[in-house]
């Protein structure tokens, strides 16, 4: 499978994930859900989304890296090194 559209296919479930994330905090408000409880289910929808923007973000530039064919400018993150490029 091409890369460009695995990664589409990811971009279009993440989005999906929101939705309905979404979509069913608004069906839980509804149903007499307390405001901390959606305030939770919130925090959570917002945090995988910003995580999935991150992956997102990093299987985009190493896409990009193996189009261009120049890996010599790669740099790793490195979660170890307190979150450095080395």
């Amino acid at each position: 499978m091409d890369l460009q559209k695995a990664l589409g296919e990811v971009v279009l479930a993440m989005e999906h994930l929101g939705q309905t994330f979404s979509q069913e905090i608004e069906n839980r408000r509804q149903e007499g859900c307390s405001e901390e409880d959606l305030k939770r289910l919130r925090k959570g929808a917002d945090a995988m989304r910003d995580a999935a923007g991150i992956y997102l973000t990093w299987a985009h530039h190493y896409i990009n890296a193996l189009n261009a064919g120049d890996s010599a400018d790669e740099r790793n993150f490195d979660t170890d090194e307190g979150g450095r490029f080395v």
